[in-house]
C-alpha cells in the first residue's frame, strides 16, 4: 500500500512535445517497462491549452475537476464527468487557464505498455538536440517539411523501442463521457455507511472506474483481490491502516491486498481498476 499527497508529490511542467501552459502532480505511476505501466496524475492549464488532432496507443480516464475540457470541435467534457479515451481514438486538447484534470494513463489492449514519464521527458530532451518540436510535431534538423515531420508523442516513443507506436482500430469511435451524478449510489452490503457507484468498464483486461463514499465514522475493508487499484480522494479526510488520506490524497493497492478504511468525515472517492495483462500482477 501507498499512500501520497498532492502537496508533495513530484511537479513537472510540459514535456518537449507539447507546448508550455501546462502542469503536472505526479501522484502515483507503476514499474517503468512493464505492460502495466501506467501514471495517475493531476494536470492543470496556467492558460490556454490547444493540441493538434491526434492518438495514443495507451488508453486514458480523464475525469474534469475544475474548467472545462475541449477534445473535438463542438464537444466539451465539463468539470464533475469523467472521460475515457480509448487506444487508438483521435481527439483534440482545448482547454483555458482554470482547467484541472485527474488523469490516468494505462496500457491498452494492444499490450504494448506506456512510456513512463521520466522515458518521454528523456526522449524529448533528446531529440531536441537533434530537431525542433512545434505544434505538436517533430521536425529533424535541415527539415521544414510538414510530410516529414512526426507527431511529437510518436517521435519519442520511437526514440526509446525503436519503431513508431502501432495504432489498432479503437473499440469506440469516439471518446466516452459519463456524467457520474446520474449514476446511483447503492449501499455496500453488510456496511453501514459505505456507498459505492461502477460508472464503467471498458475492455477485457479489467480496467474500470467506479466511486466510493464513506460516511463519518465507517470502517471498510477494501480488497484488491485480483487487480491493482488506485484511489484519489475527492473530498474528505481519515486513515487507512497507519495512513492518513485528506483531500486531493492518492492510494495504491497492489494486487492481493486488502486494507482498513476509516472515515473521519464524509468523504468520497474516485476507484480506478487496474487491467492485469499477461505474465503482470
Amino acid at each position: 500500500m501507498l499512500v501520497v499527497h498532492r502537496e508533495t508529490a513530484p511537479k513537472g511542467g510540459a514535456a518537449q512535445h507539447r507546448n508550455g501552459g501546462i502542469e503536472f502532480d505526479y501522484l502515483l505511476d507503476g514499474e517503468e517497462g512493464s505492460k502495466g505501466n501506467y501514471a495517475l496524475m493531476l494536470v492543470r492549464t496556467t492558460e490556454a491549452f490547444t493540441t493538434p488532432k491526434h492518438r495514443h496507443n495507451f488508453e486514458q480516464v480523464r475525469i474534469v475537476l475544475n474548467g472545462e475540457f475541449g477534445f473535438s470541435p463542438g464537444r466539451i467534457q465539463k468539470a464533475g464527468t469523467a472521460g475515457y479515451f480509448c487506444e487508438g481514438t483521435f481527439y483534440t486538447q482545448k482547454s483555458g487557464p482554470d482547467c484541472e484534470v485527474l488523469l490516468l494513463q494505462v496500457a491498452g489492449p494492444s499490450g504494448q505498455g506506456y512510456m513512463s514519464s521520466r522515458q518521454l521527458r528523456h526522449g524529448g530532451d533528446e531529440l531536441a538536440k537533434m530537431g525542433e518540436f512545434r505544434n505538436g510535431r517533430y521536425f529533424p534538423n535541415d527539415s521544414e517539411d510538414q510530410v516529414k515531420s512526426q507527431d511529437g508523442y510518436e517521435a519519442i516513443w520511437q526514440y526509446h523501442f525503436g519503431s513508431p507506436p502501432l495504432y489498432v482500430e479503437p473499440r469506440f469511435t469516439e471518446p466516452v463521457i459519463m456524467v457520474p451524478d446520474r449514476f446511483r449510489y447503492l449501499p455496500v452490503p453488510g456496511v453501514q455507511g459505505c456507498w459505492s457507484r461502477r460508472l464503467g468498464s471498458f475492455y477485457e483486461a479489467g480496467l474500470g472506474l467506479s466511486q466510493l463514499k464513506l460516511n463519518a465514522g465507517c470502517s471498510y475493508l477494501f480488497k484488491a483481490t485480483s487487480q491493482p487499484h488506485l484511489l484519489y480522494a475527492v473530498n474528505g479526510s481519515g486513515r487507512v491502516e497507519h495512513e492518513s488520506w485528506r483531500s486531493q490524497s492518492a492510494i495504491k493497492l497492489d494486487t492481493g491486498e486488502w486494507a482498513k478504511f476509516t472515515a473521519e468525515t464524509d468523504s468520497e472517492f474516485y476507484v480506478f481498476r487496474l487491467p492485469v495483462f499477461p505474465g503482470t500482477d
